[in-house]
């Protein structure tokens, strides 16, 4: 059959996804996915996406299942492990720090064929990557009483990467949408169809945008891109352009991250800094003095921006483009990583809460989308 396993990984700790594809099943049937209570079966039988093996939160019992495929004739072997980490499913989040990204909720809902699962892990790789690194400059602040570490080089190097993340993330998230866009959609008007056969879209997303970027008025759409898939370039244009040119000049022109103030609140960093251009409209509480504002709101913008821009493509393909049947049906894909909290603080401080240590709990909030 055509069960594909990381063997090298702990199955769960988020980096290995079993799933198998439905015109390969030699020895998985339907029947014996029929024990999955997530599983779907679509009804056309040329539907050729992957099936994801992922384990289950069950809110009936609350309780962990997992199934591994077995040798034949068994099928499929259930499994109760005590904890997960990575992806899931679930009806709804088992804990607040939980992450619903409605992109790849969608995505592996109805677009799971084999080459645009290898983005889409790409992707949850990059959060869960993006994650650890917010939780890393908390671990930084915690450990400022040490005198045997130079606390703002940790937060600048770690910057550093963390631009790097997000640039890769929008790049994983152009290979997706052009997996889906060259292999798997057809356009009904035929002249469209022909252009879109002509001029495949750049792996890069940068390069996408700047073509997009530079159409005139009255010229074809680029890549005969519908008006609202080109609405989207658009509005993550001055972001994304902005997000570039910063990690540009701190990584291949010399400019570096700048100071980094280790305060009594926490990490702060001049009004000057070139990466408080990547930042949200300045709060009076943001301040520390006329010259230092707070470093975390800057970083979960540039975090959580990059995700709303992911789910933003989701939700215009959902709109203008038709899709499979969904594959899991009634409930939804979470992402679990021991540094989820440092995201949903990162879109709590977003959303108004105060940005330095001190200022009270973080509020629960289990769903990164667009406020």
């Amino acid at each position: 059959m055509g069960l594909m396993v990381d063997p090298s990984s702990n199955l769960f700790n988020g980096n290995a996804h079993a799933y198998a594809t439905l015109s390969t099943m030699e020895t998985l049937t339907w029947e014996h996915c029929s024990v999955v209570p997530y599983l779907r079966r679509p009804t056309d039988p040329r539907d050729n996406r992957v099936v994801p093996l992922f384990p289950l939160w069950s809110v009936d019992d609350q309780s962990w299942h997992f199934w591994l495929p077995a040798p034949p004739p068994h099928g499929l072997f259930p499994m109760q492990p005590r904890d997960v980490d990575g992806i899931f499913i679930a009806k709804a989040p088992q804990r607040d720090s939980d992450l619903y990204i409605p992109f790849l909720d969608f995505m592996w809902k109805h677009s799971s064929w084999p080459k645009i699962t290898r983005w889409l892990k790409a992707i949850e790789n990059d959060i869960f990557k993006l994650a650890a690194s917010l939780a890393k400059i908390d671990l930084f602040f915690e450990c400022t009483d040490s005198k045997s570490i130079d606390h703002a080089i940790f937060v600048s190097t770690e910057i550093e990467y963390l631009l790097g993340r997000c640039r890769s993330l929008f790049d994983n998230l152009q290979m997706a949408l052009n997996t889906f866009w060259n292999d798997h959609l057809e356009l009904v008007d035929p002249e469209a169809q022909r252009l879109k056969k002509q001029q495949a879209p750049a792996d890069s997303f940068s390069d996408v945008a700047k073509k997009i970027r530079a159409r005139k008025p009255g010229e074809p759409s680029p890549y005969a891109f519908p008006e609202e898939i080109l609405r989207c370039y658009a509005a993550a244009d001055d972001f994304f352009v902005t997000m570039k040119d910063v990690r540009d000049k701190v990584v291949h022109r010399a400019a570096g991250v700048g100071s980094v103030y280790v305060l009594p609140q926490g990490f702060g960093i001049g009004t000057d800094n070139p990466i408080t251009k990547l930042g949200p409209e300045r709060k009076p509480d943001h301040w520390f003095n006329e010259n230092v504002v707070a470093l975390l709101p800057v970083l979960a913008n540039v975090v959580c921006r990059t995700i709303y821009v992911c789910n933003a493509f989701g939700d215009a393909f959902r709109r203008i483009f038709k899709f499979p049947e969904p594959i899991i049906s009634d409930h939804h894909v979470f992402l679990r990583t021991a540094h989820g909290p440092s995201v949903v603080e990162a879109q709590a401080v977003l959303k108004g809460k105060a940005p330095w240590r001190g200022d009270g709990a973080a509020v629960p909030v289990a769903e990164v989308e667009q406020s």
